[in-house]
């Protein structure tokens, strides 16, 4: 009977040994290209540990190659920053430029995850990169450019580069129009250059509109709000009251529909805080890298 058994066990071990070796040789058991799929829509939908699972197994066993594991790359390191895991976001786009030294998303992306570790030569480095691939003469039309140009030009800001700032916060804006960030980040540069009133009448345009956003979050206003009570107090005005600064001719900001507020570039978005406190990328949901083959098209892996 304990030979039998012995023998019984020993089979048992060696189908399942078989089975886990025939998934990692021809990945037919999963479907890598639906795996991907499933993964972008979770993390469209915020559902990040789906996102992760689903890219990590499209990864894994899905017999990817190419632009479509570079993509499952990407979706997993988009999650995971979204999670906070910024080492193992960091990690996957790493995967992605190597794969794919002539797309400027791997660049863009990594950039704006140096960018929040602080690592401001090489996130500058990197970001630089990703627009002179995507928009080499800087004639793109496309409104997912604008948050690249915002993270820029805050990195010149936080390394004293005021002009060059400036340049790049008013090509955000020519690229979105009701870009707060772009204002509130053009704000800082005159506030930086001694124009306190100019950087004052940025920021009352901006709590206009904001005011106008009845689906903006809390959390988002409250970054808009405490740079306008600040400015106001700078200006000697009343911290808790709108200052009558702004210029009769001065056009207001445009307001998104509220179908279109948390598309990515949208005046929904709010900068985060950088470790100095200057503006920085705003995170968005939806994939917004751009593929150096159709500057206008969304990252492919949707």
């Amino acid at each position: 009977m304990g030979a039998t058994s012995v023998h019984g066990s020993a089979r048992l071990l060696l189908v399942c040994f078989g089975f886990i070796f025939a998934i990692g040789i021809s990945g037919c058991v999963f479907d890598g290209e639906s795996d991907l799929d499933v993964a972008w829509s979770a993390l469209k939908k915020e559902d990040l540990n789906q996102a992760i699972r689903f890219s990590t197994r499209a990864i894994t066993f899905g017999g990817l190659t190419g632009e479509k594991l570079s993509s499952a790359y990407e979706c997993r390191a988009k999650a995971s920053s979204l999670k906070s895991r910024y080492d193992q976001a960091l990690e996957d786009m790493n995967r992605v430029v190597t794969m794919r030294p002539e797309y400027a998303g791997g660049y863009l992306e990594r950039g704006d995850l140096l960018l929040h570790a602080g690592d401001f030569d090489r996130a500058l480095a990197d970001i630089s990169r990703g627009l002179e691939i995507a928009d080499p003469k800087g004639e793109s039309k496309s409104p997912f450019l604008s948050k690249r140009y915002i993270s820029r030009g805050s990195i010149h800001l936080m390394k004293h580069s005021p002009e060059k700032a400036l340049a790049d916060f008013e090509h955000a804006l020519k690229l979105d129009p009701g870009s707060l960030d772009a204002r509130m980040g053009r704000s800082y540069v005159l506030e930086d250059q001694g124009r306190k009133r100019e950087a004052l009448i940025e920021m009352e345009l901006i709590w206009q509109a904001v005011s106008k956003q009845v689906f903006m979050p809390l959390s988002k206003q409250s970054v808009y709000l405490k740079r306008v009570v600040k400015l106001r107090m700078m200006n000697g005005f009343d911290g808790s009251t709108p200052a009558n600064v702004i210029p009769a001719e001065a056009p207001s900001i445009p307001v998104p529909d509220a179908a279109d507020a948390s598309a990515p570039g949208k005046t929904g978005e709010a900068a985060e805080k950088t470790p100095s406190g200057r503006p920085g990328p705003a995170d968005d949901i939806a994939p917004d890298a751009v593929s150096e083959q159709n500057l206008d098209k969304p990252l492919i892996g949707k």
